[in-house]
């Protein structure tokens, strides 16, 4: 006899059946690829293997003479690295007396533990290379697993027996029976439903309650400690200014006007520059050294052949620019010169566009100190521009045509801001840690001035350069008609939600495409197991792009951070009214029709359909658990694009920048779409908890899962764009808690449905007792855990490691006006070696040291 399940049933069996499959595969090639391709899988081994390194700079000397593979005699290339003194040192010596991290013995033993230890390491050992972000993104999947764990280990002993053993309902089969929908109305059973609601919250709100705590007491270490590995003490004595009036955007007037409020306490001060000019020359200039290394490459490459050909040694052939630049080279020439360069030296053509881009470089930064005040500066720069970079002959630029670059550019802006003007952002260094605490702590600084407001400053790497020049005035309008825009959004996104589900759904759209009835059992199976779910899925991918670059590009934040945490606060409401006209679109929707026929049928009629729709969601639930995860970790995309590079090109052919700026770019957690997706499952587990206690049993698997996953990726994969301190645990409490209350208030509402005449009443108390939970544990934790107590601001002062001696004027200035015109190319290669190993096919371990490629430096 054989069995026929019901479509319900039989599209969860082929969802998991399908995803197993696809997971298993993903895994399996993970396990394969993760030893043999350490570039794409575990980067941050050779990073801190080589950091100690001593070995010559990536630049090579003023880009002049390259030297061939197996040259070791290049001398090493002098890059001015800031000192505290107001002087420079080359990177070479500041790498050789500079300890440019710490901790580096008990990272190196993490990294060597197996997958199995690793898995059971302290998260405060981990705590070490994630970061108070990472670290705390980690307790709440741990927490979120603990709950979730515990509530379905008593959803599966207790609530499932009394679900599948109910009277039973004529419109409920299969996978369904295991759900509250198989409960008939008035069922004394509901009891069962009551008790772990009750029970179920209160594991909730405990393990939340205990988690925060564990926050607050991990902020006021961080306060006084610090992230050593990646945040620069200067950052803890500085602050961000806006609003700064025209009058005082000189850094010697900005240094009296604090210095007002704190005598001689005031160190630096920095104000923005405004310079969309100078931006667009930095960036041709990256452009022209990509193509560098690529015709020096194309010329090495050459040579070899050459070489091999005739057994002696060649020079290097001079390609011309149309056979050896790089793609973005190409582009950069076609938009800005002429045609009739293509055919020169391809190494002489873009030195020397390097060459007349420096100096503009350079007198645009003259421009923009003077802006601000800064005379000595000024000075520097000026001497810099005189003897630091040869003017090519009249002839040579007629020949190479390569002025036409900055003409071409020039008319682009010629209706825009072409030098630079000061801006109303500024940054203030104080000598002291209490100063800066004090400063920031107030809302009023000057009466004279009440538009000024101060805040603490991010770090550099945080920051978006770009946006500083925006005033909050112009913030604050622009996020109101991108609030508007957002909650129109949302009428839009729900009607596209709603409709995608039903079109969606195999039995609706059979009644356009009759053929879909004749499919064979399984394929319709398959289909109508995994198609909602994958166009859910692809439909959700747009909302955090679209927010995001309405953050950056519209409203202007000045930081990373703040834009993914108005990503992380919108794309969780979308992610709410996307369960909601789910269920809605899945249940109330396809009943209607059957609630008009028999006005009497609506109770048990909607009483029945709303578990029901836990179907999809725990098709979800097995997709995310099991392709989710596995894909997460096999990080298709960089392993396929690296291994396309090796194919499509010869070794000698490849460059530092085409492997570091491509597929092996550096992997950072996106937190404003990473988080509300977690949440997404978090707030569905606890709707659908005591409603379909599987759903809560899966949902527990992928938190332990995706913890591990994470936890494997923070230590050997990812590597930190920003610091903020874990402050984006405010967000996942908050929405945490949220998500607790949607669940009571949809579980009073269903017991309505079931018409739990005392069950119903009995849940009333229950919202009121989440409130008060909810205020009690933000009482106790969130004000000292925002703030620093000025108490240890004074503890900090005194304590000689945080000392101020250390700072200097440059570290919070943008990048525009520090850049400096003498880094050139990264080095082809280092003493002869293959950036490629022949044999393993990974990068040498080399490439990889401070000194050939920095790697997350400090700020």
């Amino acid at each position: 006899m054989s069995w026929s399940p019901d479509p319900d049933t039989a599209s969860v069996f082929a969802t998991l059946t399908v995803n197993s499959i696809l997971g298993g595969v993903f895994f399996l090639l993970f396990l394969f690829f993760r030893s043999r391709s350490p570039d794409t899988y575990s980067p941050r081994s050779k990073i801190i293997r080589n950091r100690s390194s001593t070995i010559e700079s990536k630049r090579e000397k003023n880009y002049g003479s390259i030297s061939t593979p197996g040259d070791s005699s290049r001398v090493a290339t002098a890059i001015l690295v800031p000192q505290s003194s107001g002087g420079y040192v080359t990177e070479t010596e500041s790498l050789s007396t500079t300890k440019r991290r710490t901790s580096s013995d008990s990272l190196l033993a993490l990294l060597d533990l197996s997958a199995i230890q690793l898995f059971f390491t302290d998260d405060n050992v981990v705590l070490k290379v994630a970061g108070m972000d990472g670290y705390m993104f980690l307790r709440f999947l741990k927490t979120c697993a603990k709950i979730l764990c515990t509530s379905s280990f008593f959803g599966l002993i207790i609530l499932l027996p009394v679900y599948f053993t109910g009277s039973g309902n004529d419109n409920v089969f299969g996978i369904n029976r295991y759900s509250m929908a198989n409960l008939r109305p008035q069922s004394d059973r509901l009891w069962a439903s009551w008790v772990c609601t009750y029970v179920f919250t209160f594991i909730f709100l405990y393990f939340f309650h205990e988690e925060y705590h564990n926050f607050a007491v991990m902020r006021k270490e961080f306060f006084k400690k610090g992230d050593e590995m990646f945040i620069n003490p200067q950052t803890n004595h500085t602050v961000l200014v806006e609003n700064v009036p025209v009058e005082l955007r000189t850094a010697k007037q900005l240094t009296s006007l604090f210095n007002s409020l704190a005598p001689n306490e005031v160190m630096f001060a920095s104000i923005g520059v405004f310079s969309p000019y100078l931006e667009q020359v930095i960036k041709l200039r990256t452009s022209a050294l990509a193509a560098l290394e690529s015709a020096i490459a194309s010329n090495r490459t050459a040579q070899l052949v050459a070489t091999q050909t005739d057994g002696k040694a060649a020079t290097p052939t001079a390609l011309p620019v149309d056979k050896s630049s790089h793609p973005v080279g190409l582009y950069f020439l076609k938009k800005y010169c002429f045609k009739n360069v293509l055919q020169v030296d391809a190494e002489q053509y873009w030195r020397h566009c390097i060459e007349i881009l420096d100096r503009e470089i350079i007198r645009l930064q003259i421009e923009g100190e003077a802006a601000v005040g800064d005379s000595n500066r000024v000075d520097m720069k000026s001497a810099q521009l005189e003897s630091g970079v040869t003017v090519l002959s009249p002839q040579a630029l007629f020949e190479l045509n390569v002025e036409n670059v900055l003409n071409k550019l020039k008319d682009k802006f010629k209706k825009k801001i072409m030098s630079p003007v000061s801006t109303g952002t500024a940054f203030v260094t104080f000598r002291s840690r209490r100063t800066q605490a004090m400063i920031c702590q107030v809302p009023l600084l000057f009466e004279q001035y009440p538009a000024i407001t101060v805040t603490k400053s991010p770090t550099p790497s945080d920051l978006l350069w770009e946006n500083l020049s925006y005033s909050t005035t112009y913030t604050s309008y622009a996020s109101i008609g991108v609030m508007v825009l957002l909650y129109s959004g949302l009428l839009f996104w729900s009607t596209i939600i709603a409709f995608v589900a039903a079109v969606s759904t195999l039995a609706n759209l059979a009644t356009y495409l009759p053929f879909i009835n004749d499919l064979n059992p399984v394929l319709y199976a398959l289909i109508a197991g995994n198609l909602p779910v994958v166009v859910n899925i692809v439909f959700q991918a747009l909302i955090p792009i679209v927010i995001g670059m309405l953050a950056h590009y519209v409203e202007r934040r000045k930081s990373r951070s703040a834009v993914e945490i108005h990503v992380f606060r919108w794309y969780f409401l979308y992610q709410v009214i996307n369960i909601f006209v789910l269920v809605l679109s899945g249940s109330i929707f396809t009943s209607i029709a059957n609630i008009i026929a028999s006005p009497t049928s609506a109770v048990t009629l909607l009483g029945a359909a709303l578990p029901t729709v836990s179907v999809f969601f725990i098709n979800f639930m097995i997709t995310q658990l099991l392709s989710g995860i596995p894909s997460l970790l096999l990080r298709l995309g960089p392993l396929v694009i690296f291994k396309v590079y090796k194919m499509l090109f010869k070794e000698s052919q490849l460059t530092q920048r085409t492997l570091f700026a491509g597929p092996l770019a550096d992997a950072s957690v996106s937190y404003g779409t990473v988080l509300p997706a977690v949440l997404y499952v978090l707030t569905l587990s606890v709707v659908y908890w005591v409603i379909a206690p599987i759903l809560s049993a899966i949902a527990a698997v992928f938190f332990v899962l995706t913890y591990l996953a994470y936890k494997y990726q923070y230590v050997h994969l990812i590597i930190r764009t920003y610091e903020n301190g874990g402050e984006l645990w405010y967000g996942m409490h908050y929405y945490s808690m949220t998500a607790l209350m949607i669940s009571t208030l949809t579980m009073i509402g269903f017991m309505a449905l079931k018409l739990g005449a005392a069950e119903t009443p009995l849940l009333l108390p229950l919202p009121v007792i989440v409130i008060l939970a909810w205020r009690y544990t933000e009482n106790s934790f969130l004000r000292s855990s925002m703030y620093m107590p000025f108490s240890s601001a004074v503890d900090m002062d005194n304590d000689s490691s945080d000392h101020a001696s250390n700072f200097f004027p440059e570290y919070s200035k943008q990048p525009s006006m520090t850049t400096s015109v003498l880094e050139g190319p990264w080095i082809y290669r280092v003493n002869g070696t293959p950036l490629v190993d022949k044999k393993t096919g990974q990068v040498n371990d080399i490439y990889y040291s401070d000194s050939v490629r920095k790697v997350g430096d400090k700020d």
